[in-house]
């Protein structure tokens, strides 16, 4: 029994601590963040695509809308072997946007990782920003996302993703636990210590990064946003920030079923053994450890007396920390209101997160229809 609650107290203070820590790192990040550029930056957006033709329309509407000197931009598509009317969809919106370049993938190549790449490789500027087919845009994204450069020594800036949601109850509490990464993400960037980022609104100085092909970890198919920016961080050189502001948004569609949503997160865990980050492998098995003591516990209350106080107290550590955390970094793009399902989530969470794990090692990581 003593053994027990020293497990649960060690366990409990690490997590607490963690979240306390990503916390005062939200609160760090200013409102506004950088300085209004006096000169546009030219910045080359890339987005690599497989089989999106429901989806570009939205897409290359958001990014013909940007409030950025089309002098100083270039959109560039990289087709990754598409099979339906996704180039089609591309050349058609040509006649509006003339900074608007497709590129195919050579035969023999295909991924995400390989689209990316040659979508860098072929940018005319060396300031790249990333996003998806799947995504939206605010008409000020690029202005804002450009603002995040306000030093010569910036060499990558991390914006804010969110998930699209209706009245459904499993969008919402998609979205919710998706804000939960981001919290901590944008935590760990104001702390100065960034270690998880997404490709849905990424960007970078090609130069100053160094980009190669190999800072994509090319050998798994899964990962190239966090590899990228553990490879940045690697370089020891320039400063890595974030742009925490509803200007730099970005949108984008939740998993249609229960069993998409599971594959999608052991997709994104399958990473988690790869990484070389010392920061995001601690973020990564407190979370892990701490959510399978939870799981333990509620097993335990059948058999181990003493089980439902530990239980409540873990839980109540969690609660704590976790929806001020959410509350925060939600105010700041008006969303609250997903605070309604926060119980419900805290609940299901070290479930998902266990069977998110189990599945890791079998979910096939794959981007789109690739086998790769």
């Amino acid at each position: 029994m003593a053994l027990l609650w020293v497990f649960v107290v060690v366990l409990s203070t690490l997590y607490g601590a963690m979240v306390v820590a990503f916390i005062v790192g939200l609160l760090r990040i200013p409102r506004e963040n950088g300085i209004p550029t006096r000169q546009p930056i030219p910045i080359s957006v890339i987005v690599p695509i497989r089989n999106e033709e429901h989806n570009l329309d939205g897409l290359l509407s958001s990014l013909a809308a940007q409030d950025y000197p089309k002098d100083f931009l270039e959109v560039i598509m990289v087709n990754d072997h598409s099979t339906d009317s996704s180039s089609d969809r591309v050349n058609s919106w040509r006649p509006e946007m003339d900074n608007l370049l497709m590129v195919g993938l050579p035969h023999g190549t295909t991924g995400k990782k390989n689209a990316m790449a040659v979508g860098v490789e072929r940018a005319k500027y060396d300031f790249i920003v990333l996003t998806d087919a799947d995504c939206s845009h605010p008409k000020s994204w690029l202005e804002a996302m450009a603002q995040g450069f306000d030093t010569e020594e910036t060499k990558m800036v991390i914006g804010p993703v969110m998930i699209k949601y209706g009245t459904n109850f499993f969008q919402r509490m998609q979205t919710l636990e998706h804000a939960s990464l981001q919290a901590a993400t944008f935590g760990g960037c104001g702390l100065g210590i960034p270690f998880m980022a997404g490709s849905a609104n990424l960007a970078f100085h090609r130069e100053r990064v160094g980009f190669n092909r190999e800072m994509l970890n090319p050998a798994h198919p899964s990962g190239d946003d966090v590899f990228l920016l553990h490879g940045a961080k690697r370089q020891g050189r320039g400063a890595i920030g974030c742009v925490h502001s509803p200007q730099a948004l970005v949108n984008t569609k939740p998993a249609e079923g229960l069993t998409e949503f599971l594959f999608q997160r052991a997709r994104w865990a399958s990473k988690a053994p790869l990484y070389r980050d010392v920061v995001a492998i601690l973020v990564a098995l407190t979370v892990l450890i701490f959510n399978l003591m939870l799981l333990f516990l509620v097993v335990s209350l059948f058999f181990i007396h003493g089980a439902p106080l530990a239980l409540a107290t873990a839980f109540s550590v969690k609660t704590l920390v976790d929806f001020p955390l959410l509350w925060i970094y939600l105010k700041r793009y008006g969303k609250t209101s997903l605070l309604w399902v926060f119980i419900p989530l805290q609940l299901l969470y070290p479930f998902y997160i266990a069977l998110a794990f189990a599945l890791s090692g079998m979910a096939p990581v794959r981007w789109k229809q690739d086998s790769a």
